[in-house]
């Protein structure tokens, strides 16, 4: 397995890791919100931490799918107390979920339940996906969505790469109310969608705000890069990507 992955700047190829790119660092609580590989993202950044050395704790407070042959603790309960000592504990990789859910699926972890680890997780990296899409690249937001733990200090919004320029419709946006059927999501509708979710979905929340643009694939870099270019202004920082290729771009 490589221990290195591209990244290209200014033409520059560079050998970074994703998480160093993103800075994240020990004792980060990292929310990761939106669509298009939220869960590819969460554990291929589990993985990069662990081999530097860095103890992460992987949990969601909605909904994930239950990661099959982890190799770490896990943790399903519903007992505050259990969930704090998981994050006190000094044990690698560890899997924590409130409960189990159909389709192969858990998670419901309770924000405050969440800081109380983040308090006390002895410099652990907590990843949580807090947002669902349905598999979708993008999503319409509905109340009370996404879920984000006070305490976050990154929050990381990914969206699919292939949304841009092509007809809005249920297999691209999770929710697609029936008057979006059909429009164009060009540049201008990219950044009115990244207004809301920054002004209404995040109002009054002081975590560092990324945009991790995905499924730059090989010959699609020019359409992430379009992406980039309309709303990186709105970011902290906006990074396009390939997890699939294990290639970024900044």
């Amino acid at each position: 397995m490589r221990v290195f992955f591209t990244v290209i700047k200014y033409g520059i190829i560079k050998n970074m890791k994703l998480y160093r790119l993103l800075g994240i660092e020990k004792n980060d609580l990292i929310s990761v919100t939106g669509g298009g590989g939220k869960t590819t993202l969460i554990f291929m950044l589990c993985g990069e931490l662990e081999k530097a050395g860095t103890e992460t704790i992987i949990t969601s407070t909605t909904r994930m799918y239950y990661p099959a042959g982890f190799p770490g603790e896990v943790l399903i309960s519903e007992d505050r107390r259990e969930a704090v000592r998981l994050a006190a504990d000094r044990r690698g990789a560890r899997f924590y979920a409130a409960r189990r859910y159909p389709q192969g699926k858990a998670g419901g972890a309770e924000c405050s339940v969440l800081d109380e680890m983040h308090r006390a997780g002895a410099g652990a990296v907590i990843l949580n996906e807090a947002d669902g899409a349905a598999g979708r690249p993008y999503k319409f937001y509905r109340n009370g969505e996404p879920v984000i733990p006070e305490t976050t200090t990154k929050i990381i919004h990914v969206i699919g790469s292939e949304t841009f320029g092509s007809a809005m419709s249920g297999e691209m946006f999770h929710r697609c109310p029936a008057e979006y059927d059909g429009r164009i999501f060009d540049a201008g509708m990219l950044r009115n969608f990244m207004e809301y979710y920054l002004t209404e979905k995040l109002a009054g929340c002081g975590a560092e705000k990324i945009l991790l643009i995905n499924k730059a694939d090989s010959g699609r870099e020019e359409k992430a890069e379009l992406m980039k270019s309309a709303v990186s202004d709105m970011f902290d920082k906006c990074i396009t990507a390939s997890l699939k290729e294990e290639r970024w771009y900044i």
